[in-house]
């Protein structure tokens, strides 16, 4: 990335917490801004600090970012320099609103100490990736923390008066909900046996637990450590057994692993015959060039417990990535094909909130003797066939799936390292499957 000569404008971020847990002071990161702009022969036109700000919070109310982008809009400079992605943003809302202003300028930006930029569409496409999981990551964590929050988790007291679906707060304690109990219980228990979002929602649905958006039900399956006996730090009667919650992180590719190898398919693979997630391993000897060869195996094959599933192919990681690779292309035409005809004959929901509505007139109507017994159970009977019908689960519009793989995306996976291909598969594929024969199938995310 040639920057020499460029007038450059330096942001610098920190949140008060921040600076204590991880040195990130606003001077560690002005040292390294400067050092690199020496090295590279570049020029400073504006340096912009926000003490105290979290990347999380809008950029309107970061006040050194506003006065960086007034200078952008002046045409003072013509690139942005950072140390660090997260000292950018971590919203990717805000952050393609600022993109916006700064590609009207023609001004780029870049991480000094990180490999991301925006000069080379290499670079923009990988920064949409880590961008979208750096904006999850942060959704799990609070960057303030605050002593009064401190006091009152020693207290045992929640902190604040938010509880995940299913709780509720009972003498300043969490404590399940006997409303929402047994749909949530369903939730879990379906979520657990298929793996399913949809499923699980489904399951809570005729229990009376109702989720209208599917991101709702991903929100609970992301939070099943609370789920486990732990909101907010104090425990309370679980949902979810400790095992189970590991299940659930090892099927989102989370897993405790201690080993810091990245495997790119980890939490897609299935195995072909009993549908449950294949477990990613590497051999125990290297190769001579002291690399090792990444494989999945079955995790039911090799259980000591329980039904012990048939299905004892080592899958090597290279031959699904080639798999994918070839065969990519053709699956997202079919998905797109498929997206199109489903669009042309989509009929409009059922509002269910509606048919309730009618349904409770129904009762209050027949229990006034406005109408006759054999007419109300007939009307009855109708609403109740329509609440049972089950909901689509929200799909992606063909126009979505268009825009799924950038134009020429072979040639920029090549450029990609093994956290940007885990990042480009978990958005692109659904699920892949694996037989006993080797067999290769898989699901767009659409």
């Amino acid at each position: 990335m040639e920057i020499e000569g460029k007038r450059v404008l330096l942001y610098i971020r920190v949140s008060s917490d921040e600076q204590v847990r991880h040195g990130e002071s606003l001077l560690d990161q002005a040292q390294a801004l400067h050092a690199y702009c020496e090295k590279h022969r570049c020029t400073i036109v504006g340096e912009y600090h926000d003490e105290g700000y979290s990347a999380r919070k809008s950029y309107k109310t970061r006040p050194a970012l506003k006065q960086l982008l007034e200078a952008v809009e002046r045409g003072d400079g013509d690139m942005v320099l950072f140390t660090k992605l997260d000292r950018w943003f971590r919203s990717l809302k805000d952050y393609y609103k600022v993109a916006e202003i700064l590609e009207r300028h023609g001004v780029f930006w870049a991480a000094i100490l990180e490999d991301y930029e925006t000069v080379t569409s290499a670079g923009r496409f990988k920064v949409n990736l880590m961008l979208s999981i750096a904006e999850h990551e942060a959704d799990q964590t609070s960057e303030r923390l605050r002593f009064t929050v401190a006091q009152k988790r020693a207290r045992g007291e929640l902190v604040s008066g938010s509880v995940p679906r299913g709780y509720k707060i009972e003498d300043g304690k969490p404590v399940k909900d006997p409303e929402t109990e047994a749909g949530m219980n369903a939730f879990w228990r379906t979520y657990l046996d298929t793996g399913k979002a949809s499923a699980a929602m489904d399951a809570a649905r005729l229990h009376g637990v109702e989720f209208r958006w599917f991101r709702t039900a991903r929100v609970v399956i992301d939070n099943a450590d609370k789920y486990a006996g732990m909101v907010q730090g104090i425990p309370c009667e679980p949902y979810i057994t400790e095992e189970e919650r590991d299940r659930v992180k090892i099927r989102k590719g989370r897993s405790p692993r201690r080993s810091d190898r990245i495997y790119p398919f980890s939490g897609l693979i299935v195995c072909g015959t009993c549908g449950k997630t294949m477990g990613a391993h590497q051999q125990s000897r290297p190769k001579l060039d002291g690399t090792r060869t990444a494989y999945y195996l079955c995790t039911r094959h090799t259980t000591s417990r329980g039904i012990q599933c048939t299905n004892g192919i080592c899958i090597r990681e290279v031959c699904i990535e080639q798999h994918l690779l070839k065969n990519l292309d053709n699956a997202l035409k079919a998905a797109i094909a498929e997206a199109e005809a489903r669009e042309a004959q989509a009929t409009p929901p059922p509002d269910f909130s509606r048919i309730r509505a009618k349904l409770e007139r129904l009762t209050d109507a027949f229990l006034d003797g406005l109408i006759e017994k054999d007419d109300f159970k007939r009307r009855k009977e109708e609403l109740e066939a329509a609440l049972a019908v089950k909901p689509e689960p929200p799909r992606k519009t063909s126009q979505e799936l268009r825009e799924l793989l950038p134009v020429g995306w072979h040639k920029l996976y090549t450029t990609l390292n093994t956290s940007h291909k885990q990042a480009f598969w978990r958005r692109t594929i659904r699920e892949i499957s694996v037989t006993e024969d080797g067999i290769i199938t898989f699901s767009i995310c659409s």
